[in-house]
C-alpha cells in the first residue's frame, strides 16, 4: 500500500512540473517579434502594408548594428521577411501592387547583402 502511494505522488509531481513548463512557455513566447511592438500594426492584423515591411526591415538592421542579434539571426529574419512579400506565403499582400512588392524584395535583398 505504501508503494502505491509513492507512485501516485511521483506522477502528480511530474504532471505539476509539466504544467509549470507549459505555462512559462506561453507567457514568454509571443506571436510577433516586431509587429505591434516596435513597428505599429497598420490596417488589418498582420503584415499587409509596405510601411510595416519597411519598419520591420529598419528594426532588423538596427538590432544587428547595435549587436542585439548576430549576423545569422538577422539574415534569417530578413529571409523570412522576403518570403512574406509573396502572396503564396502571405495572403494579405495580394492587396499590395506587384511593383511595390518587387521594390520591397529589392530593398530586403540589399539589406541582406549589406550584412
Amino acid at each position: 500500500m505504501g508503494l502505491l502511494r509513492r507512485k501516485e505522488t511521483n506522477k502528480s509531481k511530474k504532471n505539476k512540473s509539466r504544467e509549470k513548463r507549459s505555462k512559462s512557455k506561453s507567457k514568454s513566447s509571443s506571436k510577433y517579434k516586431y509587429l505591434g511592438k516596435s513597428v505599429p500594426d497598420v490596417g488589418m492584423k498582420g503584415l499587409d502594408n509596405p510601411k510595416e515591411f519597411r519598419g520591420i526591415l529598419k528594426q532588423i538592421k538596427k538590432n544587428y548594428e547595435k549587436g542585439k542579434i548576430d549576423k545569422k539571426t538577422a539574415h534569417g529574419e530578413l529571409l523570412l521577411l522576403y518570403r512574406l512579400t509573396y502572396p503564396s506565403h502571405n495572403k494579405k499582400v495580394k492587396n499590395i501592387p506587384s511593383d511595390v512588392r518587387r521594390e520591397l524584395r529589392r530593398e530586403i535583398k540589399e539589406a541582406m547583402h549589406e550584412l
